[in-house]
This record gives structure tokens, C-alpha cells and sequence, in this order.
């Protein structure tokens, strides 16, 4: 009987966990629509499109990290001060 709560339980935050994490990705998604269309109406085409140029770049160091760059780093078991200060600093 206990094996069969936990996993009840577990599907319970499973189906929870998943619908906060849509939500996250959902808002995050519409704010960005709206700063995107707010820059767009402020600012002038040479200015919105190295914007543009730059959240590009920024998105792209974002997967980086998302990819678990930070993990990979933390689970090394030599881990050399230098490349730690590279990484955070």
C-alpha cells in the first residue's frame, strides 16, 4: 500500500511540476512578446536591430548554460580553481 501512495504522490507532482513549468515557459514567452513589441514601436530600425543582434547572442549563451555547462563543471572531481573563476567570475 505504501508503494502505491508514493506513486501517486509522484504522479500527483509530476502532473503539478509539469503545469508550473508550462506556465513559466508560457509567461516568459508573452512578456517577451511585449518588450519586443514595445522596443519595436520606441525604437528606430538601426537601433531595434542591434537589439535584435544582441538577444541573439544572448540566447545563444543561454543554451549554453542551460545545457548544463554549470552541472558538467560542479560534477568534475578535479576541479582546477582556474576554471572555476573563469566560470563564475
Amino acid at each position: 500500500m505504501n508503494t502505491t501512495l508514493n506513486r501517486e504522490v509522484s504522479k500527483s507532482s509530476i502532473i503539478t511540476n509539469m503545469i508550473w513549468k508550462f506556465s513559466e515557459r508560457m509567461g516568459s514567452q508573452v512578456v517577451s512578446l511585449i518588450v519586443t513589441i514595445f522596443l519595436a514601436r520606441l525604437l528606430s530600425p538601426d537601433e531595434y536591430g542591434l537589439i535584435a543582434m544582441a538577444t541573439v547572442f544572448i540566447a545563444i549563451a543561454n543554451e549554453f548554460v542551460i545545457s548544463g555547462f554549470g552541472n558538467a563543471l560542479i560534477q568534475k572531481r578535479m576541479l582546477i580553481i582556474l576554471i572555476f573563476r573563469q566560470y563564475f567570475y
